[in-house]
């Protein structure tokens, strides 16, 4: 399944629309010291609520989902970049490769894999997923704003992403597909 996010250029706080082959999401980050985003249904009802801890090096995030559910997001290691998000008892990672590749692990099962765009004018970032079919996809959505959030500098009118430069923790598999 192919997922596409992109946050509206020019906007106090942020605006995202994400495209899947099922429905259209919206996701907003209001103008606010703190780190929340809402992600919303097609008929404009909260389906999970991200909310960073403001006090915490490195940041931790909560994943509040409509039906009760919260998973927590946070940095594994910060050298290599890892990040893993525990829902109950099944834990996730997302790994950055080199460049702006990213992927998500359930065990080790790969189950996604995206990037983000190189270019951006303004706030605008942009990431294109491919994630297996039977996933939680308000879950991935989810860690992939996160990151998305973490990184955002949105100061400036053009940006250009160089992305990870420094060592991973695992090898980017170039010919991933979702099943």
């Amino acid at each position: 399944m192919n997922i596409i996010i992109e946050e509206g250029p020019f906007s106090l706080g942020s605006y995202y629309t994400i495209t899947t082959p099922a429905a259209i999401y919206s996701a907003k980050k209001p103008f606010s010291i703190r780190d929340n985003v809402y992600i919303y249904g097609p008929g404009g009802k909260i389906l999970v609520s991200i909310k960073g801890h403001i006090l915490s090096f490195p940041k931790k995030y909560d994943f509040a989902f409509a039906d009760g559910r919260v998973c927590r997001f946070r940095a594994e290691k910060l050298w290599k970049p890892v990040y893993v998000c525990q829902d109950g008892g099944e834990f996730y990672r997302l790994y950055q490769h080199k460049g702006l590749k990213y992927s998500i692990f359930l065990r080790e099962r790969q189950i996604a894999a995206f990037t983000k765009n190189r270019f951006q004018l303004g706030k605008g970032q942009q990431f294109e997923l491919r994630v297996e079919n039977d996933v939680d996809l308000l879950l991935v959505i989810s860690m992939v704003l996160t990151i998305g959030d973490s990184e955002d500098e949105g100061n400036s009118a053009f940006t250009i992403n160089i992305g990870n430069i420094g060592p991973e923790e695992r090898a980017y598999d170039n010919s991933w597909e979702p099943s």
